[in-house]
């Protein structure tokens, strides 16, 4: 809006009128930024690849990234990703998880050494009676990167990606790959679940994949019920020091080498006051179970799923209230009483629709239920 050009080059040429520029990369279709803008930043970042890990095999470009931010620090965050043997008693119903298949972990050791540059590799073997004949390695690539491979006999492998990105004091953005390269044999024949799949078939594709991430939810919330309790826990005493927690298992040896690591090369973990500080502030239900700030708004997917929730309720309110209408037209004139009674059915299953459409959007923005008690059960059959 400045005409003069001499106006407009002395605006140019003000810092304020600059844009800040960083040298970025895409690998494995995430972006990655070099956080340093001095003169020399695009010629240093070239002397160092992103810290992205081997691409495990040939079905890893057909999966997804899933993305949450959650109110966990970075550190609790990646020891929760090194202690597999918590899904057993945590996640009791999801996937077959349950204490009565637990059995004792075995061969958690360290493969090499620590490294500051290269983190380090654990192995160990199954920790159910589902995967105990299994060979599992798990990787920390510094700063954030995890990745677990379980090789399963006679079924194949499975792999799991996730990164840990410190965005706010307390908050953590997780971005995941799952990668499933198995091969069971095929389940019985079975009509129910043939005519659910055939149903959410004929939904649009990204509401498809916004209820599968709806799907992920319970999960995510005992986790996050879990390690938000254990920062309280382990949040810094007077004397400046945090609580060392009791691990005195061979289960524990992921959690205790990735400490180990942290302490040797990270200096304990990130500084306080900085943009990466654990947070250990008391947190509300609404805080710790929200699910447009964890995940909905970074999703497209989920995003337009709310679009097209909007959309059907309105078409579901505007049926509603014409075969109301037209139904009691055709009793008021009279009219067929059967087309009378067809039309007031079809604006209960409408408005019906309509609640039921209401209760799906709020899936998408809370975990806390519409009604009843916001509790979330942990534990069920007494296990610590």
């Amino acid at each position: 809006m400045l005409a003069d050009p001499t106006e407009q080059a002395v605006a140019y040429c003000n810092v304020r009128s600059h844009v800040t520029t960083y040298p970025t990369q895409v690998e494995q279709g995430l972006l990655w930024i070099w956080p340093d803008h001095n003169a020399q930043a695009f010629t240093d970042c070239q002397q160092k690849q992103p810290a992205t890990l081997p691409e495990p095999g040939s079905k890893w470009h057909k999966a997804d990234w899933h993305m949450i931010e959650v109110p966990i620090g970075y550190t609790v965050s990646i020891e929760n990703s090194f202690d597999p043997v918590h899904a057993q008693f945590l996640h009791e119903g999801i996937s077959g998880f349950s204490p009565a298949n637990a059995i004792p972990m075995q061969g958690f050791k360290l493969v090499d050494e620590l490294s500051a540059e290269d983190g380090f590799v654990l192995s160990h073997k199954g920790y159910n009676t589902f995967n105990r004949e299994m060979e599992a390695t798990r990787t920390f690539r510094p700063p954030c990167a995890n990745i677990t491979q379980y090789n399963l006999p006679m079924a194949g492998v499975q792999t799991f990606q996730l990164y840990f990105v410190p965005t706010a004091p307390g908050y953590c953005r997780y971005i995941m790959k799952f990668v499933m390269d198995l091969d069971f044999p095929a389940r019985p024949f079975s009509l129910m679940p043939w005519m659910n799949k055939k149903m959410l078939e004929l939904l649009p594709e990204y509401v498809q994949i916004g209820l599968q991430h709806l799907g992920l939810y319970k999960l995510n919330d005992q986790d996050i019920t879990a390690m938000y309790a254990q920062e309280q826990n382990e949040a810094v005493l007077d004397t400046g020091r945090r609580r060392t927690p009791f691990l005195p298992s061979p289960a524990d040896q992921g959690t205790l080498t990735f400490k180990s690591w942290l302490n040797r090369f990270g200096n304990g973990g990130p500084e306080p006051n900085s943009l990466y500080a654990e947070g250990v502030e008391s947190r509300s239900n609404e805080q710790l179970y929200d699910r447009w700030h964890r995940h909905t708004k970074l999703c497209p997917h989920c995003c337009r799923s709310i679009e097209w929730i909007a959309k059907t309720q309105r078409v579901c309110h505007r049926l509603t209230t014409v075969t109301v209408i037209l139904g009691g037209i055709m009793l008021l004139l009279p009219l067929s009483v059967r087309l009378s009674l067809g039309c007031f059915a079809i604006a209960i299953l409408s408005l019906l629709g309509h609640q039921g459409l209401t209760k799906l959007h709020s899936h998408f923005m809370s975990s806390i239920p519409r009604q009843g008690m916001p509790n979330l059960q942990l534990w069920p059959h007494g296990g610590t």
